[in-house]
């Protein structure tokens, strides 16, 4: 933990130094709340504390650790998070952000939102990606015990990539579909992929209410024949 800090601490350090003084970034700790109204180069949250980044803000480079969350449903709302400890968090509708990178127990999600570059899981953390508005030049890593979750639909592997079921395995490239207005097929590298670490699809509600249905059917068909 006294490394934790000491590098958060050096961190701040750094990106002062870096930023103009007339856009200060901020550290937020103790059950402290800040509502992000405006852009910041970067913001530390640590020991529960938590932020909600306004339509009106920006942040961009984003420190979570301890037991800290971060909110935002917002353009161009955050250009790389790290997330550690058990830190969550999630953007959402119209969100959007360039990097992620996750490790211990934390969690992030993006759901209706936008993200482009890369997504590194480690750790035991894990990530959540559902009904993408858009998605450029992205790739996946997931290392040690990391969870990544894509949720969608008509999804096939290529590039060596294969589909054991909803289980991913191996490196390549995972195509498919999201099941929001956007119905553009996507194309999602998968770069590092260890056998420890679990990347895995989960199909649209829909589809699955169709193919039970249509297994039910099919029992039912199956049940008159022998009579």
């Amino acid at each position: 933990m006294k490394g934790m800090c000491l590098a958060v601490c050096l961190t701040v350090l750094l990106l002062s130094a870096t930023y103009a003084l007339d856009q200060p970034g901020f550290v937020l700790t103790g059950y402290e709340h800040k509502n992000a109204i405006y852009t910041y180069p970067f913001g530390v949250l640590w020991d529960y504390s938590t932020v909600d980044v306004s339509q009106s803000g920006k942040i961009g480079e984003v420190y979570l650790s301890d037991y800290s969350a971060l909110a935002a449903r917002k353009i161009n709302a955050v250009d790389t998070l790290y997330a550690y400890d058990q830190s969550r968090a999630s953007i959402t509708h119209g969100g959007s952000i360039a990097n992620i990178f996750t490790s211990d127990n934390s969690c992030f999600t993006l759901k209706h939102g936008y993200i482009n570059t890369i997504v590194s899981a480690r750790g035991s953390s894990s990530v959540h990606l559902e009904d993408l508005d858009s998605m450029v030049a992205l790739t996946v890593e997931a290392t040690d015990y990391a969870k990544v979750t894509v949720y969608g639909w008509d999804f096939a592997a290529k590039d060596g990539l294969v589909l054991d079921g909803t289980r991913v395995r191996g490196t390549g490239t995972l195509t498919g579909k999201w099941y929001g207005y956007n119905n553009d097929r996507f194309e999602m590298p998968i770069t590092v992929n260890d056998p420890t670490a679990t990347i895995r699809v989960v199909p649209e509600p829909s589809s699955l209410a169709v193919l039970s249905v249509s297994l039910c059917g099919l029992l039912l068909r199956a049940r008159f024949r022998r009579k």
